[in-house]
C-alpha cells in the first residue's frame, strides 16, 4: 500500500504539471524502507534511487548524494545508483562503466552521459 501511495503521488503530481512535496515523498518512503527491512531484512535499489530522488526535489543534495553512495556499495551492478553517484560526483571510473557497459541505458542517454 505504501509503495501504491508513492506511486499514486508521484503520477498524480506530475499529470498535474506539479513538482512532488519531497516531505511526503521521504516520510513515505522512510515507512516503507523500515516496513521492507523488518519484513526481508534488506533494502531494495528501488528505495533508494526513490530517496535519492525525493531528496534531489527536495533541495538536500548532499543526503541525496549519500543515499546514491550508500545505495550503490548495497547494489554495485544498479544503473540508475551509478547515474546519480556519477552526476553527484563526476567519477570518472564510474562514468567509463557507464559508458563501455551501459551506454544504451535510458538514463545514460537522459542525462547525456558522454
Amino acid at each position: 500500500m505504501l509503495f501504491l501511495m508513492y506511486q499514486q503521488h508521484i503520477s498524480q503530481t506530475e499529470a498535474a504539471g506539479k513538482k512532488p512535496n519531497p516531505e511526503f515523498q521521504m516520510a513515505t518512503l522512510k515507512l516503507l524502507e523500515d516496513e521492507i527491512q523488518s519484513v526481508y531484512g534488506k533494502v531494495p535499489a528501488l528505495i533508494y534511487i526513490y530517496n535519492y530522488e525525493a531528496l534531489e526535489s527536495g533541495n538536500r543534495k548532499e543526503e541525496a548524494k549519500a543515499i546514491a553512495l550508500q545505495g550503490l556499495k548495497e547494489y554495485p551492478d544498479s544503473v540508475p545508483l551509478k547515474v546519480y553517484v556519477y552526476l553527484n560526483t563526476h567519477d570518472e571510473t564510474i562514468k567509463n562503466d557507464l559508458l563501455k557497459n551501459h551506454a544504451n541505458h535510458w538514463m545514460v542517454k537522459q542525462f547525456e552521459i558522454k
